[in-house]
C-alpha cells in the first residue's frame, strides 16, 4: 500500500509542514499541487478526502472514495457507513468515528480489487439524458438569438 497526502499550499500550512510533522515511511509520500493530481488519482485505488471537487472527479473515474475529516461538512453525498464485504459494495463511504477508520481502510482494501460497476457509481453519475456542457452552450445561444430578434437588439 502507499499513500499519497496532497496538500494545497496554504499560508497556515504547506506540503512541508506536513512531510516535518509525520512519520517518515517508504510508503508515504507527500506533495502539493505541482503533480498532476488527474494522473495521481487515475494511478490510484481510493480517494479519501472531505470536501472537495476531487470526490465527484474520483466518481467519474470510477474510483471509490471515503468521506473522512474532523467535521461532518464532508457529508455532501450520500455514503455507506458500514465497511464492504465482496458482495455488497459501494462507491462512497464515510467514517465518523476515529476507531471505524482502520476497518473501513481494511474493508475497501479487501473488497475493492475489482472496479466499481456502473450500477455502484450510478447514484453519482448523470444519466445520458443530461444535456452536456455543449448542448447548454448551444441552447443558450440559440434563446439569446431568438431573444435578439424577437427585441430588435
Amino acid at each position: 500500500l502507499e499513500l499519497i497526502i496532497r496538500i494545497r499550499p496554504k499560508a497556515e500550512v504547506d506540503a512541508d509542514v506536513i512531510r516535518d510533522c509525520i512519520e517518515k515511511a517508504e510508503n508515504v509520500a507527500v506533495c502539493s499541487t505541482e503533480d498532476d493530481f488527474l494522473e495521481q488519482l487515475a494511478g490510484s485505488d481510493l480517494l479519501v478526502s472531505f470536501f472537495s471537487t476531487t470526490v465527484m472527479q474520483s466518481l467519474q473515474m470510477g474510483k471509490p472514495v471515503l468521506l473522512w475529516g474532523s467535521t461532518k461538512r464532508f457529508h455532501q453525498l450520500p455514503a455507506r457507513i458500514e465497511p464492504p464485504t465482496h458482495n455488497d459494495r459501494a462507491a462512497v463511504y464515510a467514517v465518523n468515528e476515529v476507531d471505524r477508520l482502520r476497518p473501513m481502510l481494511i474493508a475497501l482494501r479487501d473488497n475493492h480489487r475489482r472496479p466499481l460497476t456502473e450500477m455502484e457509481l450510478s447514484p453519482y453519475r448523470f444519466g445520458s439524458d443530461v444535456p452536456s456542457k455543449f448542448d447548454v452552450a448551444k441552447l443558450l445561444a440559440a434563446e439569446l438569438e431568438s431573444l435578439s430578434r424577437r427585441d430588435g437588439w
